[in-house]
């Protein structure tokens, strides 16, 4: 069932209630959620009955999360179409389609509604624009209303016609139960040999009734040679003593084929003891004797890939501690023979296990059997790991790691056996060790080479803070250097504060971590605090900076407060002589479906800030080459810098589970774009 064109015309010219879903998302979502599961609660929605306080509660949030979302985007009927189409298919989690009534669907809307109507006079107190509001708001109710009633409508139209159509299967096979179950009755009279058949034998034997008058001696034609001698010494038996008589034998019909029957009987006698009559039935079994040759050939097809897996499998009686089976994988991994598995039973593993293994592995296996007991049967039984070691015959312990779960149940649904799958992990675990002494080794080398980088960094800036010294000493000994003399004591100077410049940078880099410490902040705070500590340079370039007014936002302050002043030093550095620099700083925020290109940390929704100004610019080319370290596209004779600022940048956002772009246009400047999780 599909909504109907004139409904989704109508869905389509909602005006307010877009907007107001947008509202309650920006500013009281929390709010929202919680009031819609309170009035679900006060109603009684019997839908909630299916479920947990927790599982009921995260359910609720996330179905009234996805309203709103819907909404804000005037799709109101993909929603409930959606909603729809999850009921219909069954993807209810617990709760089957069947399950929903009529009262889930009233008081779901109603509770909705007045939920939506609770922060009608926070959105606007404009009395019109109310009214208009509630009018959409009745008007999705409507709709939600109305459509999911048609769905309903069309389950429980369904769900009778199977029932009808089950009705009407059982009447016939009913009908056909003695004719399915291929039993057939007879009665032989002993003293007149006179045989009377029931239809079904008739048919078991492929005769027509009508035309064969059948007797004792017409039917044992039928027996096949093999098992005339079984016939009769049972019979015979059975006749002697009066006892029930019960077994199987072959017939011959006339094209050579071979039916199997079930015979069962007893013999009556008169009160002189005279055997009179014999009463039996006769059950066409030939397809279950050779589902059960098949049966006989599965399990030894199983039997043997059982014994092929290179894993001990193996069930047991928990009560007894017998072994009911195990296969050949102990021989071939821990080189000990099954068969004294099933003789020693449990006891033959608690001598192998680890003894510092023994109770931990026994106290959780314990543990697991009496929360088996105590939650009954499942539709699929759990599932228990356990890791330990055991000892090969050789006298070396291995590790194992076991799949344990309920092969059977007794009659009142407590734990009877038990299977379990145990894989050889020895060398897995292994180099799970080795892995373990590795990172630990790579953690030291890092801090290592963290603590090298600050303390190197140090040691570099001394000798060049001496260059730096006597060079400007140097300097000041005017008219005792020549031209050439002086043109080589700069150089040195501007390498010399470069290279600190580079150390600083490079040091800078070096330090930013995924340390995720955040906090609220204020951005627009902290970007005119940051614009502050450019006030000369922005008075000498005449620049002008202006932003939309920065919202509050989840961070690491110390770590964005260095991007902002990398982005726009960037942008007052790289500027033609003939303009003043104009920097625009705008934001907005995005849903998750807007960043799936984006490897990030997931979150509800996310922050987009964006740095535009009228610099150089840059080819299109190198919009992913200029966050490389030392990657510069112009020389520094040009434009100072250290060609690491943009760098710094990127491993900034990244670490604040975010992603950073640029898009640039020679002579037309550049944007920078910073996508934040919040």
């Amino acid at each position: 069932m599909s909504v109907s064109t004139d409904n989704l015309k109508k869905a389509t010219e909602l005006k307010l209630l877009p907007e107001f879903a947008q509202f309650v998302l920006d500013h009281h979502y929390d709010d929202f959620l919680s009031i819609s599961f309170q009035l679900m609660h006060e109603f009684n929605v019997p839908l909630l009955s299916f479920f947990s306080e927790g599982e009921a509660s995260k359910l609720s949030n996330i179905s009234n999360t996805e309203l709103l979302l819907y909404l804000a985007q005037n799709n109101s009927s993909a929603h409930i179409q959606k909603a729809i189409d999850r009921w219909k298919s069954d993807q209810l989690r617990t709760l089957k389609r069947n399950e929903i009534v009529v009262d889930d669907i009233t008081r779901v809307g109603y509770s909705r509604k007045l939920a939506f109507l609770k922060f009608v006079p926070l959105f606007t107190n404009d009395a019109n624009q109310i009214l208009e509001l509630v009018k959409e708001i009745e008007f999705y109710i409507l709709e939600y209303t109305s459509t999911t009633f048609k769905a309903f409508v069309e389950i429980m139209d369904d769900r009778m016609d199977k029932h009808v159509q089950r009705l009407e299967e059982s009447q016939a096979l009913f009908n056909q139960a003695q004719a399915l179950t291929h039993i057939g009755n007879y009665v032989w009279d002993l003293v007149t040999d006179k045989l009377t058949w029931s239809e079904e034998l008739y048919r078991i034997y492929e005769l027509d009734s009508l035309q064969v008058e059948i007797t004792s001696a017409t039917a044992g034609l039928y027996n096949h040679p093999d098992d005339v001698d079984m016939i009769n010494t049972q019979t015979g038996n059975a006749r002697e003593t009066l006892e029930p008589f019960s077994y199987y034998y072959r017939i011959l019909m006339h094209d050579g084929r071979v039916k199997s029957l079930h015979a069962q009987g007893q013999f009556t006698a008169n009160a002189e003891g005279v055997r009179i009559k014999m009463f039996g039935t006769a059950q066409d079994v030939t397809e279950q004797k050779e589902t059960e040759r098949k049966l006989l050939e599965n399990q030894t097809f199983i039997q043997r890939i059982a014994n092929a897996i290179p894993a001990i499998i193996a069930s047991y009686n928990i009560h007894t501690g017998k072994y009911t089976f195990i296969n050949l994988g102990l021989r071939k991994l821990l080189d000990y023979d099954p068969r004294q598995v099933l003789e020693e039973g449990v006891d033959f593993f608690t001598k192998l296990i680890h003894p510092d293994d023994l109770e931990p592995l026994m106290e959780k296996n314990k543990k697991a059997l009496q929360h088996a007991n105590e939650t009954g049967e499942a539709a699929s039984e759990p599932i228990v790991e356990f890791q330990y070691r055991m000892k090969h015959r050789n006298g070396e312990f291995r590790w194992f790691h076991t799949f344990g779960t309920i092969f059977h149940r007794n009659a009142t649904g407590l734990v009877e056996q038990v299977l379990n799958i145990s894989l050889d992990i020895t060398e897995r675990v292994k180099a799970e060790n080795v892995l373990v002494q590795r990172t630990h080794e790579l953690q030291q080398s890092n801090a290592s080479l963290e603590e090298f980088a600050y303390v190197a960094s140090h040691d570099l800036k001394e000798p060049l803070r001496k260059i730096a010294v006597f060079s400007d000493r140097l300097a000041l000994s005017t008219g005792q250097l020549t031209d050439d003399q002086q043109f080589y004591l700069n150089k040195i100077i501007n390498g010399s504060i470069r290279m600190q410049q580079m150390i600083d940078d490079l040091l800078s880099l070096s330090l930013i971590s995924a340390d995720f410490n955040t906090e609220n902040f204020d951005l627009e705070k902290l970007l005119q605090e940051v614009i502050q500590t450019f006030e000369y340079k922005i008075e000498d370039l005449k620049a002008t900076i202006t932003s939309d007014g920065l919202p509050l936002a989840n961070i690491v302050q110390a770590q964005i407060r260095q991007l902002f002043q990398n982005l726009i030093s960037n942008s007052l550095k790289f500027i033609s002589k003939d303009k003043r620099p104009v920097i625009t700083v705008t934001h907005r925020y995005l849903s998750p479906w807007a960043v799936t290109q984006y490897n990030m940390r997931p979150a509800r929704q996310y922050l987009e800030i964006r740095f535009a100004d009228n610099g150089i610019g840059f080819e299109e080319e190198f919009e992913e080459k200029i966050f490389a370290v030392f990657h510069r596209l112009h020389h520094k004779n040009e434009y100072e810098g250290t060609g690491i600022g943009l760098a710094i940048c990127r491993k900034i956002v990244q670490s604040n589970g975010g992603a950073i772009t640029a898009r640039g246009k020679p002579g037309h400047g550049s944007i920078f774009t910073i996508i934040l999780p919040q």
